[in-house]
């Protein structure tokens, strides 16, 4: 990124202490492009769009978030003597919003996109990726997240559409990817099943976790008191799924590393059309 002149980090430093940064020249092109992309590309799957509050009240984080996030990941806020807490993914403020509503079985799946700055604390990654912007406290993410209902053999197709969604996304820009089913004991309580797609990093020749794809099946559900509006629910239960689709700062990392050559970077044509740019030149002082 020195050699594109993309990235300030001692400013950021400065500005912010560790994991700070400053997206510089066309690297905020690039950013704000890939938003744009993973939200256009999300419509054509008949997503509803949203953007997300990026705080949300204590009480009601409690229902969307678990427990040990508060003190691990979460930044709390306080005002007039009332908590808030700073979103870690959009995931939770979509949660804020299905909060005790009702759905017809008609009606469903309900897709939702949701573009957001996400805040992290990273408290337990001292020493990890302490360089660059892989790993940082402020990021952007498109997220998705869809309500559905379970019944027999049809309960994971929808969460099995999600997965597929957020390959093609990596496909499309070109971006070599494997796919990992999470062992049991990495699962949180709120998560029946999680898959990971890992990008592929030549610099360090390894895969490196850009996408989480949760199945939570009814325990958001029931925590958030969403109901069922009509008579099917002596026949199924809502279920709710959740995806990345992309965070911008990590395919960042990851576009940048995958499509260089010997003089510069090699922009993926559906990010190229946005920026009106198709390649970015290797500076030769920095």
């Amino acid at each position: 990124m020195r050699k594109l002149d993309l990235v300030d980090l001692k400013s950021g430093f400065t500005a912010a202490g560790n994991r700070g940064y400053f997206l510089k020249n066309y690297a905020v092109d690039l950013n704000i492009a890939l938003i744009k992309f993973g939200v256009v590309f999300l419509d054509k799957f008949c997503y509803k769009k949203f953007w997300a509050p990026l705080f949300l009240k204590q009480e009601i984080m409690k229902k969307c978030a678990q427990l040990e996030d508060y003190e691990d990941q979460l930044y709390k806020l306080v005002r007039s003597n009332k908590e808030y807490f700073l979103i870690a993914t959009a995931e939770q403020a979509i949660c804020a919003k299905l909060l005790k509503n009702s759905f017809y079985i008609p009606n469903l799946p309900e897709k939702y996109s949701c573009f957001s700055t996400c805040f992290r604390k990273e408290a337990g990654s001292h020493g990890k990726d302490t360089n660059g912007i892989f790993r940082v406290h402020q990021f952007e993410k498109v997220e998705q997240f869809i309500i559905s209902y379970t019944r027999f053999i049809g309960k994971n197709r929808c969460f099995l559409k999600l997965i597929e969604c957020s390959q093609l996304f990596y496909k499309i820009l070109k971006i070599p990817y494997q796919l990992v089913l999470l062992d049991s004991k990495d699962l949180n309580y709120s998560s029946y099943c999680k898959f990971d797609i890992e990008a592929w990093f030549p610099g360090s020749q390894t895969y490196r976790e850009v996408v989480s794809c949760t199945n939570c099946l009814d325990y958001q559900v029931n925590n958030l008191q969403i109901k069922i509006k009509n008579n099917y629910k002596a026949h199924c239960s809502l279920c709710t799924f959740n995806s990345t689709l992309v965070a911008t700062q990590r395919m960042l990392c990851a576009l940048l590393e995958n499509h260089q050559n010997a003089r510069g970077i090699n922009i993926p044509i559906h990010l190229a059309q946005i920026i009106s740019k198709s390649f970015l030149s290797f500076k030769i002082f920095f």
